[in-house]
């Protein structure tokens, strides 16, 4: 290879936008159901957009209050940006690098993610080690995530209660 062209096109217009409201379809749900949140989002010197954010609870979830974060896909909190610059991976392959890589938040994503709370009969230090070890389980993490074309800015917070399977008889 002797040469390499790149064709690059640049556009002067800011391309950021700001989460200004959620709302949630419904604020109590059972598991297995789907939380639905309508997302507003305000573009630089722009209008609104809505989008739809859908985030399946799983059918196992106990009981409880709950809570939606939604936040712009550039936007850590102090907890994730730790373990973002503490983390040291092990990859055994490429293929896994690059899907390390692939599975990060971007700044043009909107990222719900729902946080269960979650202390049936557990003290308040079992209730915090416990939340310490499901934020280091990405397993055990209920994410959605949206791409728009623009970098999204902002942070909410949404309560939501789920709601006691009731069984069929």
């Amino acid at each position: 290879m002797t040469e390499i062209n790149i064709n690059i096109k640049i556009d002067n217009k800011k391309k950021i936008g700001r989460v200004e409201e959620a709302v949630l379809e419904d604020s109590s749900i059972k598991p297995g159901d789907y939380l639905e949140a309508k997302i507003k989002i305000r573009p630089f010197r722009g209008e609104l957009i809505e989008k739809v954010l859908t985030i399946q609870i799983p059918s196992d979830t106990p009981p409880g209050e709950a809570l939606l974060i939604v936040r712009g896909g550039g936007e850590l909190n102090n907890q994730q940006e730790e373990l973002v610059n503490n983390s040291k991976q092990d990859y055994k392959s490429l293929e896994e690098i690059l899907k390390a890589i692939a599975d990060r938040p971007r700044g043009n994503q909107i990222i719900g993610e729902a946080i269960i709370y979650s202390n049936e009969g557990a003290t308040g230090e079992e209730t915090y080690k416990d939340d310490l070890k499901k934020k280091e389980d990405k397993e055990d993490l209920i994410i959605s995530k949206i791409e728009i074309d623009m970098v999204v800015e902002g942070y909410l917070e949404i309560p939501f209660t789920i709601l006691e399977e009731q069984p069929i008889n």
